[in-house]
């Protein structure tokens, strides 16, 4: 008898340990804000796949910015920079900072929108959108955020280049001023000055760089 109940006092203590085990666990994840595996409820983070290189540039092709300065030259009414349907980017980098230069001198903003991965967990599609897209997160703020509908749509190529699928150019609010000496938007930081001062050239002196520029093969 007296083993039996000896037997079942350790059965009890040896519950009660596991149990303030698993409370301590819980509190230890929640205390430190960090996530703990063994904790109660614990979800385990899903790993992407290692993202594909970028296509490897080839010396004899014209970049895009290349390609838009030249339609430029025979068309000098419209802008310097052009997204067009099908124009193609080694990176998903330069596809935004073309983009983002188009938008520096048509006057707005510019980020990141929604994104698409493939079977292999590797992002296929990327979508760059206004800066006045989207609603404000609080009614009657100063956002400039206005639904606004005019992005830009990137699918990635075979060969690891991506190039424009969809491309909105209209806006439902007015644009700031084009091409001046302040920043108004946060996209605009991180253009080069010297690519603003080759599009300022170009549009106030309509230079026809047909003559100066070498031939190329295009894309």
């Amino acid at each position: 008898m007296a083993e039996m109940v000896c037997e079942g006092v350790l059965t009890d203590a040896q519950g009660g340990a596991q149990h303030r085990r698993d409370e301590s666990l819980t509190r230890s994840g929640q205390s430190t804000g960090r996530v703990n595996p063994e904790a109660s409820g614990w979800t385990k983070r899903l790993h992407l796949g290692s993202a594909p290189p970028d296509h490897v540039p080839c010396p004899l092709r014209m970049s895009a910015l290349e390609l838009s300065i030249r339609k430029y030259a025979e068309q000098p009414d419209k802008s310097v920079v052009r997204p067009e349907l099908g124009l193609s980017f080694d990176s998903l980098g330069e596809a935004y900072d073309f983009y983002n230069l188009y938008s520096w001198e048509v006057g707005f903003g510019i980020r990141y929108g929604k994104s698409r991965l493939n079977a292999k967990r590797t992002k296929s599609m990327q979508e760059i959108v206004c800066g006045c897209s989207g609603k404000p997160d609080a009614e009657n703020s100063r956002s400039c955020m206005c639904e606004c509908p005019a992005p830009i749509r990137l699918l990635r190529a075979s060969d690891n280049s991506w190039y424009i699928i969809e491309h909105r150019a209209s806006h439902n609010h007015s644009m700031s001023l084009t091409m001046g000496e302040k920043v108004h938007w946060p996209s605009h930081k991180h253009i080069d000055v010297y690519t603003k001062d080759l599009i300022r050239q170009l549009r106030e002196n309509n230079v026809n760089l047909g003559k100066f520029l070498p031939k190329k093969t295009a894309r």
